[in-house]
Order: C-alpha cells, then structure tokens, then sequence
C-alpha cells in the first residue's frame, strides 16, 4: 500500500515538473521558428520571415533602442501560442493575459495579423492591440528582467515604462498634448477601460502609468534610474495630484 501511494506521489511529482518545465520553456511546444537580429520567433503552425515580418521587427528594435535598458547582446524570444498546446497548459494555469514576459520570454495568447498590424482574440473589441506597440512593450519587460528585480519594482513603474517607451511615436506627433491625455485619465478615473492612442481599448491603470512616468521623466527630468532609485518614497497618487494642480495651470 505504501508503495503505492508513493508511486502515486512520484508519478504526479513527475507530471508536475513536466508541467513547469512546458511554461518556462514554451519552445518545446511550438516547433516552428525563424531568428532575426536579436528576436526569435516561434510558433505552432508554419511562419515565415517575409517583408512584414522583417518591417515589424525592425519597427520593434528601433523602439527598445530609445529604452535606457536596451544592450545589444540581449536576445528576446518571442512565442506565438494561440491555439497551441501551450495555451491549453495556461488555461488550466489560470493564466489568459493578452500577452505577458519573463525572463527573456514574450508569450502572446493571440492571433498575429501583420497585413492588419494587430494582435485580436475572440472577435472581441477589448482584444485588439497594435502590433508594434505591443511588441515593444513586452520588450521593455524583457529588457527590465535582465536589469533589475521587478518583482521588487512598482507595478506603476514597470508598466509605465515600458508604455513609455512603447508610445514615443505617439509623443512624436505634431498634434500630441501631454495635458490633453493627464486630462483624459483624470476624466476616466475609476473606469476600467479606456482608448489607448493607438486607438485601441486598453485598460485605464496602463495610460494612468504611462502619464506618470512621462511626468517624471519628460517634465521633472528624472531618469529611469532616478525613479528606480527613489521607488520607496515616490506615491504615485501624490505625483498625480502634482499633475492635476499643473493641468488647471496650462
């Protein structure tokens, strides 16, 4: 009986491993792959490396360079697991985020349409996000694993950097108001979602991040390395109110 039971125990300690092992490492699951410069795509159906791809990429890369964290020798895997075995693995998980990092890791739960320029899930208007901002977005987090412990680290400061870096060519814009968007955060406050400039829904906290450290970062000329710095005593809430007491001044 005994022996059983501790057959038993080793048999589920095995599938357990093996489970794990499968989320870090969703390369076991999704056979197909093509590298390029430092990214390495992977997928479960059969991708190509054709002149979409290369744009995307090359639109990606040229983003996270503007990023304090970028380092030319870090390597960025990124996996492609709609409909894969990997999916299935993170619904028993409980994990369904649109897209999440760690490590050197991106893993979208989506479909890529690059003709589009979008991910999309379930035919749902919620569920959409431009490819390149999210791209580079995730990005960012693989560049602040490699940098520093984030798990550490403010999620306000986390998100909102790499929003940040991810929304540079939304700043660029000849039309772009800064106050205009402290204004549309403060209007939408307590709401869940809200547009993001690239003009897909997005939740409200990510463009509330993302306005916070543009405040910092652009108008009381901290850097990323400041902020992190004084993570301790920065209150998000009080360099908000900061904010708004600015907005009434513009």
């Amino acid at each position: 009986m005994k022996r059983k039971i501790g057959l038993s125990f080793l048999s589920l300690l095995a599938v357990l491993c093996l489970y794990l092992l499968f989320l870090h490492y969703p390369e076991w699951l999704l056979a197909k792959q093509f590298s390029y410069g430092p990214f390495t795509v992977y997928s479960n159906q059969e991708i190509t490396l054709d002149e979409d791809a290369q744009q995307a990429l090359d639109s990606v890369l040229i983003l996270v360079k503007k990023s304090a964290f970028y380092r030319p020798d870090l390597k960025h895997k990124i996996f492609l697991a709609r409909g894969s075995w990997y999916e299935t693995l993170n619904q028993f998980y409980g994990q369904m985020a649109f897209a999440f990092s760690f490590s050197d890791r991106q893993i979208y739960l989506a479909e890529l349409d690059l003709p589009r320029g979008i991910f999309h899930r379930n035919h749902n208007e919620y569920e959409l996000r431009q490819v390149i901002q999210l791209m580079a977005h995730e990005t960012v987090h693989n560049q602040q694993a490699a940098e520093y412990s984030v798990r550490y680290t403010p999620v306000w400061i986390n998100e909102g950097y790499a929003e940040y870096v991810s929304h540079e060519p939304i700043r660029n814009r000849p039309d772009y108001n800064f106050w205009q968007v402290v204004d549309e955060v403060k209007k939408h406050e307590g709401e869940y979602w809200l547009r993001s400039d690239y003009g897909y829904w997005d939740i409200w906290a990510y463009k509330y991040y993302r306005v916070l450290m543009e405040y910092l970062l652009d108008h009381q000329g901290m850097t990323i390395q400041m902020i992190l710095e004084e993570k301790e005593t920065l209150v998000p809430e009080e360099i908000f109110a900061e904010m708004l007491v600015q907005l009434q001044k513009q």
